[in-house]
């Protein structure tokens, strides 16, 4: 899975959930320093890094899916 796939499937996730980035960064690392990581998730969104083993199953659960589904190549 490229980043660039990866990152359109987490906005969606995001967007779907309608949360905000404050909001969903808060959901996934249980923080409100949303300055601190905005950068983090529009990163994850914009395709330039992926998020760790542990927030990517933090979104999957959002999702209601698996770690697995997200990081499919369909």
């Amino acid at each position: 899975m490229d980043a660039k796939t990866l990152g359109k499937r987490i906005h969606k996730i995001r967007i779907n959930n309608g949360m905000t980035m404050a909001e969903f960064i808060n959901l996934i690392d249980g923080t409100q320093h949303y300055k601190r990581f905005s950068g983090t998730v529009n990163n994850w969104e914009h395709g330039l890094n992926m998020p760790n083993k542990r927030r990517l199953k933090k979104i999957a659960d959002l999702a209601g899916t698996t770690v697995s589904e997200i990081l499919s190549e369909e």
